[in-house]
């Protein structure tokens, strides 16, 4: 841990990786893989209900130990550093597995009370070396980061193995279970392909939009829309079939609808692709808030299906009837899919083409043809466009000169600041977490909250600003004099019963501290609803 904290070379870090994977035993390399990788990291205790406990284990003021948490933002850290001044008489320290550890000696926290709780956290805290306690308590609240992607894990453990990083990072997606089993299967160079089946590949992305592929022919791209519902895989070989989100999360559960129309299809496949709510009166699909409302659910009912009816666009075909296709063009892999889609289609009629279609690709002449296309995209309920090379392959992650996202400009109002509450981590002691007003007559109702957007002198300035500027306080949150007006970007905007304003935005950020503008020239409610009709 010391050792990556104080390194940023990815080179070195890797070096730290191999060796701490070659001196230590495979199950405490599973552990270490499982928390390095974040995916699945459980909460045990919070990080206020941490503090607390300290506070009363060690008789040491609340309001003190949240003062230092202002400066740290960080319960793990904070706690830890207050634990160094703590004069433990026991010399003996205990060195625990992370096996006894994470399977064993947390999970029971799950089931005692209070006062068993503390006296357990009491115990291990006198027994744990002062190095110890920072890790400790970060794996105890489910905050353990160490600078250290699945990237970097991959490529220690390909150069461990001599097995290609492809083939590890496949193998390391879904649900990780640590165990010497699993991770034998993780090194293991002869590893049972059927042990493949149900996981997604690696999904490739696509990078911010780069103004200088103007200058190549856009015969050289293939354009598409950029949906906004759940980036997924679906997975069908030898009839067991998988839905995953490209956060690893299985959701068959959640989407019956589309498991019913996948055994229609006598194919195996891999396909890569977007979980839509379709409005098919309008041929497009409806606002992410409506597909939220099917998320979670172990078994939507029949009128919730009906009612929010599931569309997948296919965007890839990534392997199919066993064979791995990904190292293909993109126009190899589109002519493919087309040709196996038309035979899905002629060979399953009742609407399969509404829940189960290819997404569009758009045929254009010219780079202001494109710049039309994206500008229109709201119209259809699309973020913009997704620009990919014909010639790329699939690979993961984001490779320069492969895919593109080309976003619509953002909406945008100017807002009054209202309501200031302290950030968290490096912000705790910055008051950095933002909500913001519309005019609605001669009063300002809350219509957005946005915590980036400021650089870090215009962040300090306004801290500033609003500890002299304070009218009320509501526990972390102060309210301000109206007397700030900023301008708010967002992706969409919709109606919503659920805030007082009746409407919600997507994404809201902080573009720009209009420092020009007195608070009568923000804009109104209405002027938020012209918004929702121009969509």
């Amino acid at each position: 841990f010391k050792e990556f904290d104080s390194n940023n070379s990815t080179n070195k870090k890797v070096r730290i990786l191999i060796e701490y994977f070659l001196t230590n035993n495979s199950l405490d390399n599973s552990w270490t893989i499982y928390l390095l990788i974040g995916k699945n990291n459980k909460r045990f205790i919070s990080g206020k209900l941490l503090r607390n406990y300290f506070s009363e284990i060690y008789s040491m003021p609340l309001w003190l130990i949240e003062n230092c948490y202002t400066k740290v933002g960080d319960s793990a850290e904070v706690v830890a550093l207050l634990l160094n001044n703590i004069n433990f008489k026991n010399d003996i320290k205990e060195d625990i597995s992370l096996e006894k550890l994470m399977r064993f000696h947390l999970p029971k926290l799950y089931s005692i009370s209070d006062n068993e709780k503390k006296l357990y956290l009491k115990e291990c805290w006198k027994n744990l070396s002062k190095e110890d306690f920072l890790i400790f308590n970060k794996i105890l609240t489910g905050t353990f980061r160490v600078g250290v992607s699945r990237g970097l894990v991959t490529k220690a453990l390909s150069s461990i193995t001599e097995i290609e990083e492809s083939i590890i990072a496949h193998r390391l997606m879904g649900k990780f279970e640590p165990s010497i089993k699993n991770f034998e299967f993780l090194t293991n160079k002869l590893t049972d392909q059927k042990e493949l089946d149900y996981r997604p590949f690696p999904f490739q992305l696509a990078n911010s939009f780069d103004e200088k592929i103007k200058n190549i022919s856009v015969d050289e791209f293939q354009f598409e829309w950029k949906w906004d519902g759940i980036r997924s895989q679906l997975i069908k070989r030898k009839d067991n079939i998988s839905i995953w989100t490209r956060g690893e999360e299985l959701v068959n559960y959640s989407f019956p609808d589309l498991l019913k129309i996948l055994f229609l299809i006598n194919d195996d496949f891999v396909l890569d692709g977007e979980i839509l709510i379709w409005d098919e009166s309008n041929k497009y699909p409806k606002d992410f808030s409506f597909l939220q409302k099917r998320l979670g659910r172990k078994n939507p009912s029949l009128k919730i299906q009906k009612d929010l009816p599931i569309t997948f666009i296919i965007y890839d075909l990534l392997e199919l009837n066993r064979l791995d296709i990904r190292h293909k063009k993109l126009k190899e892999r589109r002519k493919i899919l087309e040709e196996t889609y038309k035979k899905w289609n002629d060979n399953n009629k009742n609407n399969f083409h509404y829940k189960f279609q290819i997404t569009e690709l758009h045929n254009v002449s010219s780079w202001s043809e494109v710049d039309k296309i994206k500008d229109y995209s709201r119209n259809v309920n699309t973020e913009g466009l997704v620009i990919k090379n014909k010639n790329s392959k699939y690979i993961s992650g984001r490779k320069t000169g492969n895919w593109w996202k080309y976003k619509v400009d953002p909406m945008q109002l100017d807002a009054v600041l209202i309501y200031a509450k302290s950030g968290s981590g490096k912000r705790a002691d910055l008051y950095t977490d933002l909500s913001f007003g519309l005019w609605e007559g001669d009063k300002l109702v809350k219509f957005a909250s946005a915590y980036s957007g400021l650089n870090n002198v215009e962040i300090r300035e306004l801290d500033k600003w609003i500890r002299n500027n304070t009218i009320e306080r509501f526990g972390p949150v102060r309210s301000v004099s109206p007397k700030l007006v900023f301008e708010i970007s967002f992706e969409n905007i919709q109606k919503s019963n659920r805030h007082k304003s009746g409407i919600a935005v997507r994404f809201p950020r902080i573009s720009k501290w209009r420092k020009d503008k007195n608070i009568n020239e923000a804009d109104t409610l209405q002027n938020a609803h012209k918004l929702m009709i121009k969509i």
